[in-house]
């Protein structure tokens, strides 16, 4: 038997930058392909660099023997850690010389593009006659090698001999030749795989996988179209169906071939795009051709990749939209082909029907058009499917039901039922529902339409005639044909079965039979579920399917079945519980309420009435035709007859026949089951299944959902059907296509309800929450390894120690227990449920032997959530190592596997949650003080006291409630549940970032259960929110309140200019408000206006056609004559797509604004904000962002500018890094809510100064004049109002007064004005007194006027803190009452949405950013911050969402809940795909043109603002380097690419010695290293980044290089920008994440001057997806180009040697570096000249000391030698001559 096949790797994209590929084992030592097998390491260990050690060797920047043996020291290799390979430096190697190691000499940088055939493994031969096969083409290099590999069966020979030697030769069944050639009795020569596994006979190895990519390579080199010759070649269908049955098909790899890289291969070669999509014709295509199609397709968009837009246009049509009537065709035969393909054996085999795994594919392809039906083409089509032709399949009893139900279709279904006659040409008359077609069965009409099956297969009626055909008979005969299967599947086996993905295993296929075996129909039965579901859980879709889904009865039927129905001895199979999730989720979209025709979401009381409705019309008919046998039903309560148990019981009182009679009076036979199921085994049960579920009462959904836990427990972290790992292990052809399977719902376009929209979110948030406790669960765990004790008394012992967990307090001196009980509250009124549960966890921090982690532990607060365990007998799994990942890799097992067996060996039991609300020492004292200071009541040191930690927790009540059920049933449940968590022996806490979903979920769950959800968001936003109406609607053009457009908008400082104005819109007429002008005191803005007029005052009137605008100009009053008066203006030139974001944005009504890299998003939002404020002084507006540092920067503008500092605040956890020094008040520009309450109390004791110093400057005394009564400098916030009142107000009109009376003197103002003295420490002269400028002085006195109304009315604010003495009562009041612009995140909004609505928080506005990063339920949640106004309504008036969804998605850590279930969705990209109106912004300022162009092709006319064209340093070259940016190929570095040192930690080591190389280049050239920036796409070649960083940068040589700015990944640097970005793609052998489109935009975007990636080529430029990025990127030669001798110091314009952007370097400066070591040589040289330089500078400075010093010294002798003579005579002392 061939032994176990690995499991391949998978992908996993996380925030870090992290992916996990779904990739088999490579061998590493590509270098050998072409050696003897004999001579080939088949398994030989990768050589990786772990990210601790990660470098090899230091040999690649060893400096040559003439540099400085100082700095040889610095770069010599470190130590190698023991065990791991060490490479000898170049100098001990006997293939290394100094010649190595030194430059070629320089050279001309090449002017001349690249040749694409340089790159070409494989020469084009346009001779060729096009006749060899698959095997052959591209493959005769390594036709030798196949030839060779004897006995291991690589790549088998067209046979079904396994693989081995004779089937390689021939034998078996052959596919085939390209020409058409069949080969049955002789197999293509290496053209078949062999059914083999990997590492055995028959296996597939890395080379013969790595061959079958290059032989497809060659393949779409030499067939399909490319650039240079887009239509060279003829399509040749054998070319296609050789792929597809030789390479591609499911039945030719079987399913362990190499499918995921062949699929890659053809992918990357543009194979949909190029070749199957544009040669398809439904007339002529084959089934091989057909089937290409799906199953590219279907690979595509599980990757997430666009496949219909590969539709909509290819390289053979050029630009043009690919026809609706082609892909209506292609549609067409799909259907026709899976309805012919039957999966249960038939009577009359069709031989050109697809096989069960090809059914399979064609099933998939259907899961994911329905979920794409934002696409024109798709949704035009597949609604087709779920019309009211539907209800032709139904039964003539449920029809009129239905039509009765709603009588507005009864139009609809007459006309179409005469439309339908005119198209068969028959003419019939009857009632509703009696016609031909509907009486007729779905089998008989199935094989009408059979009959033309000869004329529907040559292409004729295809289309939309033949779609029609579909319409009322795909949905139902599929339906029926599920049905069937699910019914004639057996008990399932128990082997055959993957356990770990709830999905079948692929061992026990019958590849090649005719039908299908169990497995087969499981796996189908499981996916045409999915269906179904995502069918019910869109309204366009569910609408009339929902009827023929019950009049199926297919929830009986299928709880009746086999596939879910067990006998109770019976061991459920793996995939049973798996069935019966999906069977439940199938069963509530069933009975979802809602109204499937209006989409009004049903109310407790109309979903009442309808039960009550059914159960009277029962008790009728039971009174009526059955006195005898259902007499106590007819008078039994509407309760009883709602309970199951009890209407079952009535039934049983009725005979089989009168069971059917009653099933059929109520109309519930339908047509298949009518005649037929009366005498079927089991029909008595089926008919008593069928009543019951039609009239029992069901759960109401909102209480059943506060019954569930909000923690999850043990069962709910290991199921993989709920909290998966990564999707399936197998690379079969279907299974690399077919995705994970899960038990959850899914996020697409549209929802039933926002009640179905947040428990949705609720499911997908628990799980996603859910998937990362688990990983921190496993790896405390792994880290304490427990043990069993061994003893008569067991128990568990740690031998290991944890930072996040510690084993709790149990026995000891005190006795005392882990986890107490200490009250459970009775339940509230009406709900089963405890109110709350308390309980107490002791702790000791030293349990371990370690104290290290307890200041953390010390840090544990209020509503901060940790994890109760309970081991018991580990399997010893524990002690096996510790640390998350390990065990994952070479013969151990794959993340799969171990979360699936990870409980049994470290014996986990239980898992619970819970909420801390109080935390002690260990003398008792209190330490989560709400001030923040933790240990206020500790000992007299003030810290705390002891180990011993006691934590009260709040448990979850709904969780206790079931393990009092569960455990303790009817009696004695209490103390059973309390044993379950005095039982634990371990506390688990998490990061606090992490750790909030405790509050989102209740958040989330609290909404469901609010009245008014689908009320808190405004009627225009409703139906697109939900996902239906006109998507356009909710735009302000489009408001159904016309009263709501301003027609008058004051936009106060946005435009600089005149011109501006004009410029910011070029559509409309611009006219002029003048009083002496024509139209009516109109006139149109001339060249004469447009005079420099700064900052001018406008208000715009717009006209009904907005075509016209009239500007009218108004004087600004002066604020006051301090400069703090007049703010900042607006300094930004908005262009005229900015000033339309900022129209719609100030506008009633939803604001999409798309913005592009660099195109001004911030600026735009600052306006839109300031705008408001100014507009509507009585609004308040909510800022919302994604990250701190994206909110932090909105205030950063937003502070200076006309925005009273008292009415911004700033909540969560990033405002501390607002804290900015202000005007010398207390507290600054601290927008903090403390911060805010210290300013005001600051700021209030200064104006209250103020009011003193005005009182004296008006010469005020104690208790005149209503001055309050208080003395100077006693005054308070209500004195200063009766102050001003009497004091100030009645100076004020006597000003007036005198104004009016003494004319425009031009002295009068300065008389009269009453301030002089206070305004004194103003600006002087505040008035020029003369008869000119009596006007200004006027303006001047009012404008100080105005200075002082400001300080009162703030004054008049800040009252209430002279009456609220606590500093929370305080910040709340500056929240709900002052504040009115409050800004927070998404995540804090989630945490805090109940206390806000509770305090009473209200807003009219919402400004939100980076609304594409913000998962779906958390953009909702800040709109409904707000209780719903009783009488108002909801008081949201407008939302602005900006964002750029071609940039990355909000981070999800889970790769299968991303692709299946698209948690990773945003609000904003749902509302582009549904063709919401947007704004894209259209021009960048960030980016030099050039490097803009590398991601201006993703958005539409994208162009460059003035500044990016005309400053000096975008227009200069960057010197030192020959481009502004390059793509550099970096190929095998020491014989290796890509590595992974654990699973999913790619490195590459080349490409990390390639970008440290050239940062220290740039460095040495003198770029300032905060400029540069290192990116890359994967945490581990960041943190290989950092090691080689560390050594060749660090010690002595940190001195001259230091460390660039950021080393990050990709992912998590969106948002910021460099100049200069050196980036690292890593991946040699799979495209990786970068595929995702969006990445890649983000990537190319974060460089300002200079951008410089490093990838293998060969392998990026191939792919489709990258083509137009790359296709910029590789214009310029993909070998790195110098400029030698320029540097970045003194790079200005005009100076000489300086080029400019595009230049060429001079003759004899251009270097071509062809590789890592030739530059770090380079690097070693350059600094040794510098180094030599410098000292050079420095003895030469050191001389020019020492000549000083000598010259100082020189004169200072001189000085004292000719001091004495130049001295003046001494005076003689008394009795002393002089000589």
């Amino acid at each position: 038997m061939a032994p176990k096949r690995k499991p391949p790797v998978k992908r996993k994209r996380t925030g870090d930058g992290n992916e996990k590929e779904q990739e088999g084992k490579k061998d590493v030592d590509s270098g050998k392909r072409g050696a003897p097998p004999s001579l080939r390491p088949s398994r030989a260990k990768k050589e990786h660099v772990p990210p601790s050690t990660g470098l090899a060797s230091d040999t690649i920047l060893t400096p040559p023997s003439s540099a400085p043996a100082k700095m040889a020291r610095n770069f010599e290799a470190r130590e190698t850690p023991e065990g791991e390979q060490s490479v000898p430096p170049a100098s001990s190697r006997a293939d290394a010389s100094d010649a190595d190691l030194i430059p070629e000499a320089p050279i001309e940088v090449a002017a001349a593009k690249r040749s694409p055939e340089a790159s070409s493994p494989v020469p084009d031969k346009p001779g060729s006659d096009n006749r060899t096969s698959v095997r052959e083409h591209g493959g005769r290099q390594g036709a030798g090698r196949d030839r060779e590999r004897k006995g291991r069966g690589q790549r088998g020979g067209g046979g079904r001999g396994g693989g081995r030697e004779e089937g390689r030769k021939g034998g078996g069944r052959g596919r085939g030749t390209l020409d058409g050639t069949p080969s049955a009795k002789k197999g293509l020569e290496g053209g078949q795989v062999g059914k083999g596994r990997e590492g055995g006979p028959g296996g597939t190895s890395c080379a013969a996988k790595q061959a079958a990519g290059d032989r497809l390579s060659a393949l779409a080199r030499e067939h399909w179209p490319n650039r240079a010759t887009p239509f060279a070649n003829t399509f040749q269908p054998q070319v296609v169906r050789a792929i597809y049955e030789e390479e591609i098909g499911p039945e030719a790899m079987g399913q362990r071939g190499p499918g995921g890289q062949k699929l890659q291969a053809l992918e990357l070669s543009a194979y949909l795009e190029a070749y199957l999509w544009p040669f398809y014709d439904h007339a002529t295509a084959d089934k091989a051709h057909l089937l290409s199609l799906v199953l590219l397709i279907v690979q595509k968009l599980r990757e997430g990749v666009s496949a219909w837009e590969s539709l909509r246009t290819s390289v053979r049509e050029g630009e043009g939209e690919a026809t609706t009537a082609k892909f209506t065709g292609f549609f067409t035969r799909v259907l026709r082909l899976y309805l012919e393909s039957p999966l249960l054996p038939s009577p009359t085999p069709n031989p050109s029907a697809a096989s069960p795994k090809e059914k399979f594919l064609l099933l998939l392809f259907l899961i994911h058009a329905f979920q794409s039906l934002e696409e024109p083409m798709v949704r035009g089509v597949m609604l087709r499917l779920t019309s009211l032709s539907l209800w032709e399949a139904l039964s003539e009893g449920r029809r009129k039901i239905e039509l009765e139900n709603f009588p507005p279709l009864r139009r609809h279904w007459l006309h179409l039922q005469e439309q339908k006659k005119r198209n068969e040409g028959v003419q019939e008359n009857g009632e509703v529902g009696t016609g031909k077609e509907g009486s007729e069965t779905p089998q008989a009409h199935g094989r009408k339409r059979k009959k033309e099956g000869d004329r529907k297969k040559t292409g004729e009626g295809e289309g939309a005639d033949a779609l029609s055909s579909f319409e009322s008979t795909f949905l139902p005969e599929a339906i029926d044909e599920f049905l069937a299967v699910v019914e004639a599947i057996p008990a399932p086996p128990s082997e055959g079965l993957t356990p770990a993905s709830g999905m079948p295993g692929s061992e026990n296929g019958l590849a090649g039979t005719e039908h299908a075996s169990t497995h087969v129909l499981t796996r189908f039965a499981l996916r045409f579920l999915e269906l179904l579901i995502d069918l019910l859980a869109q309204l366009p879709t569910r609408r009339f399917l929902k009827a023929l889904l019950q009049d199926r009865h297919l929830s009986v039927r299928l709880s009746l079945s086999p596939f879910l129905a067990l006998p109770p001895p019976a061991t459920p199979p793996p995939h049973h519980r798996l069935a019966s999730q999906l069977s439940d989720s199938l069963r509530f979209y069933l009975s979802f309420e809602i109204n499937d025709h209006t989409g009004m979401p049903l109310t407790d009381n109309e979903m009442a009435s309808l039960h009550f409705s059914r159960t009277h019309v029962l008790q009728r008919l039971a009174f009526k035709y059955f006195q005898n046998s259902l007499k106590d039903l007819a008078f039994a309560s509407s309760a009883a007859v709602g309970d199951a148990t009890v209407l079952a019981s009535f039934l049983s009182r009725l005979s089989d026949e009168e069971l059917v009679d009653v099933a059929r009076k109520l109309r519930l036979v339908g047509r298949a089951e009518g005649g037929k199921e009366e005498g079927r085994e089991g029909g008595r049960a089926f008919w008593t299944e069928v009543l019951v579920d039609w009239h029992a009462k069901r759960q109401n959904m909102i209480q059943e959902i506060n019954e569930r836990p909000l923690y999850a427990d043990e069962q709910v972290l290991w199921d993989p059907n709920v909290v998966p790992t990564e999707g399936g292990t197998e690379d079969g052809a279907v299974v690399v296509v077919e995705g994970p399977l899960l038990a959850l719902p899914k996020l697409n376009l549209q929802f039933l309800t926002f009640v179905d929209y947040l428990l949705r979110s609720y499911t997908l948030f628990r799980v996603e929450s859910a998937y990362e406790i688990r990983a921190d669960l496993m790896t405390t765990l792994r880290y304490l390894q427990p043990v069993r004790q061994e003893g008569p008394e067991g128990g568990v012992a740690f031998r290991g120690w944890a930072r996040m967990g510690v084993p709790l307090r149990k026995g000891g001196k005190d006795g005392g227990r882990g986890v107490v009980i200490t009250e459970v509250l009775k339940p509230n009124l009406g709900e089963r449920i405890p109110a709350g549960v308390k309980a107490e966890i002791t702790v000791d921090l030293r349990e371990g032997g370690r104290e290290g982690g307890r200041e953390e532990w010390d840090l544990l607060r209020e509503h901060d959530v940790v994890f109760l365990v309970r081991i018991e007998n580990p399997q010893g799994g524990g002690a096996s190592g510790a640390g998350r990942g390990g065990g994952r890799q070479g013969g151990r097992r794959n993340e799969e596997e171990e979360a699936r067996v990870f409980c049994e060996e470290f014996g986990v039991k239980y898992v619970r949650g819970a909420e801390i609300w109080e935390v002690r020492d260990g003398a008792g004292n209190l330490m989560n003080d709400p001030s923040g200071r933790p240990g206020r009541e500790a000992g007299r040191g003030g810290g705390p006291v002891g180990s011993l930690r006691t934590y009260k927790v709040l448990l979850d009540p709904a969780q206790y409630h079931a393990d009092a059920t569960r455990e303790g049933g009817k009696g004695g449940g209490a103390a059973t549940a309390a044993g379950v968590y005095e039982g634990m022996n371990v506390l688990i806490r998490r990061s606090a970032k992490e750790n909030n979903f405790k509050a989102i979920l209740a958040t989330i769950r609290g909404l469901m259960t609010t009245a008014y959800v689908g009320n808190a968001v405004p009627a225009w936003l409703h139906d697109v929110f939900l996902g239906y109406g006109d998507p356009a609607q909710a735009h302000y053009k489009n408001l159904a309140l016309e009263e709501q457009l301003l027609r008058r908008v004051d936009f106060g400082d946005t435009f600089l200019d005149w011109r501006h104005l004009q410029e910011a819109f070029p559509h409309h007429r611009v006219c002029l408000q003048s009083e002496g002008g024509k139209e009516g005191g109109r006139k149109v803005v001339g060249s004469e206006e447009l005079e420099a007029s700064p900052y001018p005052a406008l208000t715009l009137d717009f006209n009904a056609e907005d075509t016209e605008i009239v500007a009218r100009p108004y004087q600004a009053p002066n604020p006051g004559p301090y400069p703090q008066d007049h703010p900042a203006k607006n300094s930004v030139r908005f262009t005229p797509v900015q000033v339309e974001a900022i129209r719609s944005g100030m506008n009633p009504g939803l604001t999409m604004v798309v913005g592009p890299p660099g195109t001004g998003k911030t600026d735009v939002a600052v306006q839109i904000i300031l705008n408001l404020y100014r507009l509507f002084p009585t609004q308040r507006f909510l800022v919302v962002t994604h990250s701190n540092a994206a909110l932090n920067d909105i205030f950063e503008k937003l502070r200076g500018r006309a925005i009273d500092p008292r009415h911004m605040l700033r909540l969560g956890a990033g405002e501390k890094e607002l804290n900015v020094e202000g005007r010398g008040q207390e507290g600054g520009y601290d927008f903090t809510k403390w911060g805010r309450v210290n300013y005001t109390l600051a700021r209030r004791l200064e104006l209250l100064g103020e009011v003193t110093r005005l009182a004296r400057s008006l010469g005020v005394q104690e208790g005149e004049g209503g001055s309050g009564g208080g003395t100077e400098g006693n005054f308070t916030c209500e004195t200063a109002e009766y102050f001003r009142l009497y004091q100030v107000q009645s100076r004020i009109e006597a000003f007036e007064a005198a104004i009016k009376e003494g004319g425009k003197d031009g002295g009068v103002v300065t008389t009269a004005f009453p301030f002089t003295a206070f305004f004194s420490t103003a600006p002087q002269p505040l008035f020029r007194s003369t008869t000119v400028s009596w006007a200004d002085d006027l303006e001047v006195a009012r404008g100080c006027f105005r200075h002082l109304d400001r300080l009162f009315e703030e004054l008049a604010d800040y009252r209430a803190f002279e009456l609220l003495r606590h500093h929370g009562m305080r910040g709340d009041y500056l929240l709900t009452k002052q504040a009115r612009i409050v800004a927070m995140t998404c995540t804090h909004a989630a945490l805090t949405r109940g206390r806000l609505v509770e305090l009473g928080f209200k807003f009219d506005g919402l400004v939100m950013e980076e609304a594409a990063q913000i998962l779906e339920v958390e953009t909702f949640i800040p709109m409904l911050l707000q209780e719903v106004d009783p009488i108002e309504g909801c008081r949201l008036k407008r939302v602005v969402l900006i964002g750029d969804h071609h940039q990355l998605p909000p981070i999800i850590q889970n790769q299968a809940l991303q692709k299946y279930a698209r948690l990773d969705q945003s609000l904003f990209a749902r509302f582009v795909r549904l063709g919401v109106k947007t704004v894209q912004l259209d021009r960048q300022g960030r980016a030099r043109p050039s490097l803009a162009a590398l991601y201006a092709w993703r958005y539409k006319d994208l162009g460059n603002l003035p500044n990016v064209t005309s400053l000096p340093h975008y227009l200069l070259a960057n010197p030192g380097m020959a481009h502004s940016f390059q793509c550099i190929n970096v190929e095998d570095f020491r014989g290796q690419g890509e590595s992974q040192p654990s699973p999913y930690f790619y490195q590459n080591l080349g490409e990390a010695e390639y970008c440290v190389a050239l940062y220290m280049y740039l460095r040495l050239c003198g770029y300032p290293a905060e400029k540069i920036s290192i990116l890359t796409t994967y945490n581990g070649q960041k943190s290989l980044l950092e090691d080689v960083l560390r050594q060749r940068c660090g010690s002595q040589g940190g001195f001259y290089f230091g460390r660039p700015a950021a080393v990050e990944t990709v992912d998590r640097y969106q948002g910021q920008q460099n100049d200069y970005v050196i980036l690292s793609l890593v991946r040699t052998r799979n495209i990786g994440h970068i595929r995702d489109v969006r990445r890649l935009v983000v990537a190319m975007s974060r460089a300002r001057l200079g951008l410089y990636a490093f990838c293998r080529q060969s392998l990026f430029e191939s792919c489709h997806e990258l083509t137009p990025a790359f296709s910029r990127l590789l214009s310029r030669p993909s070998v790195l180009e110098l400029a030698m001798g320029e540097r970045f110091d003194g790079w200005e314009e005009g100076r000489e040697g300086v080029r400019k952007e595009g230049e060429s370097p001079a003759p004899g400066q251009g270097y071509r570096v062809q590789g890592p070591e030739q530059l770090g040589s380079l690097c070693h040289q350059l600094l040794a000249d510098y180094q030599h330089q410098q000292q050079l500078q420095w003895q030469y400075h050191q001389q020019q000391l020492i000549n000083q010093q000598q010259k100082e010294e020189a004169r200072l002798q001189e000085q004292e030698r000719v001091a004495p003579a130049l001295a003046p005579p001494q005076p003689l002392e008394e009795g002393e001559e002089r000589e």
